[in-house]
């Protein structure tokens, strides 16, 4: 069986983090409550602009083209927007495909989302 506590230290780790950044959790529901009015409209202009279907699969063209923005202006590394660049629901999620995508059946592998390593058939190796 999976060890929880990995996953259990995450999601403390990230409600500090938002908490003192004054900014919303959106990873574990939170908050409970009704949210910003400025929010909840632009939520609502979105849906009404008919942008209510899934993405493509790597991930909103803007969005793509932003990152790749991002990755020369913050970090000097140019990368191709419509090549190398993917948008993910979720860090388990591109953590998981990065892990799927570098890795090969029977590799060890340090301490990190047990349940997504035994997905690709890695093994997964406890880290003190």
């Amino acid at each position: 069986m999976p060890d929880l506590h990995v996953a259990t230290r995450v999601c403390q780790v990230m409600s500090k983090l938002a908490v003192a950044h004054q900014s919303v959790n959106l990873g574990q529901g939170f908050p409970d409550e009704e949210g910003p009015l400025s929010m909840k409209a632009a939520a609502a202009d979105a849906l009404t602009a008919h942008h209510n279907q899934y993405p493509p699969m790597m991930g909103v063209p803007e969005l793509r083209k932003a990152v790749a923005q991002h990755s020369v202006r913050e970090q000097d590394i140019p990368c191709d927007w419509a090549t190398e660049t993917l948008v993910t629901v979720g860090a388990t999620e591109g953590i998981a495909a990065a892990f799927m995508g570098l890795c090969n059946p029977g590799d060890e592998v340090g301490g990190l989302l047990e349940r997504q390593l035994h997905a690709v058939w890695v093994h997964s190796t406890p880290v003190p």
